[in-house]
């Protein structure tokens, strides 16, 4: 697709629960420990962000647009396989979404 422009990303998580034995409590934990969020621009990557735990939300503010043709989340290191269930990027600008699920 042509070039899209974004100043806002967005990642979610699955939680693994853990019943803590009360018959009503539950422990959340997420696997992400460290990624990289890397944006292809003039026909190379480049990393526009560094982050570490993902949690169920993180909602990542760039201090800047980025015009990208291609966005690539990039887990360095995680207690398990990855469980990230959704990923957008939107410009604050306007209401306009590109995501997947």
């Amino acid at each position: 697709e042509k070039p899209f422009h974004f100043d806002r990303i967005v990642i979610h998580e699955y939680a693994d629960m853990k019943e803590l034995g009360d018959g009503f409590s539950q422990q959340r934990s997420f696997r992400t420990q460290a990624y990289t969020i890397d944006a292809f621009q003039d026909g190379k990557w480049t990393t526009i962000h560094t982050g570490e735990t993902i949690g169920a939300a993180k909602i990542i503010t760039l201090p800047e647009k980025i015009t990208a043709e291609k966005l690539r989340l990039h887990i360095t290191a995680a207690s398990q396989p990855p469980s990230i269930c959704h990923l957008s990027v939107s410009d604050s600008g306007t209401t306009h979404l590109r995501g997947t699920r």
